[in-house]
């Protein structure tokens, strides 16, 4: 792939991802901006939805906004030495590789390129988690035709939000 194809490539992804992410954002109407407690709100189908059970008039389940634990108007709060206050975070994302992260998010990025946005999300966790081992089997092997570590990272990612999200198992 030359520097042109690189860039042509890179334009594609990035607006494939933007799609993926204005199309799992919900329409807020009214209210002032980012107060959503007594807008309107839109599912991606268009559908309103009832915001105090998370679903949309079309039968959609709480995939258009998750909650997540920890996270949110009714955390905990701490202060710090500074006598400064903030809600405390449970989460340890520092403690992350950030260069790891974005060896999986490119991995991903090439999977959407050539399978499609989101096509993963029809896989059942145990094909995931087939090729998953598949991938770091063949990094035991030695083997140098791919990013093996990079693929199974994302694979067992894939695997673990289908699981959260109580997708497909899979036998």
């Amino acid at each position: 792939m030359n520097y042109e194809e690189g860039v042509e490539f890179q334009r594609q992804v990035d607006e494939r991802l933007a799609a993926q992410t204005l199309r799992r954002r919900p329409v807020v109407e009214g209210d002032e901006p980012g107060k959503v407690r007594n807008a309107r709100v839109r599912c991606t189908c268009g559908a309103e939805i009832n915001y105090a059970e998370k679903i949309c008039r079309s039968g959609h389940g709480q995939s258009w906004m998750q909650s997540v634990e920890g996270v949110g108007p009714d955390a905990p709060t701490e202060t710090n030495e500074n006598g400064a206050s903030q809600s405390t975070a449970p989460y340890a994302f520092t403690s992350l590789d950030p260069h790891a992260l974005f060896r999986v998010a490119q991995t991903a990025a090439a999977g959407d390129a050539k399978y499609g946005v989101d096509n993963w999300r029809g896989i059942p966790t145990i094909d995931h988690l087939n090729h998953a081992l598949t991938h770091i089997y063949a990094h035991l092997a030695d083997d140098i035709s791919d990013d093996h570590l990079a693929h199974a990272a994302c694979r067992m990612l894939m695997a673990l939000a289908i699981q959260i999200q109580g997708g497909p198992r899979g036998k």
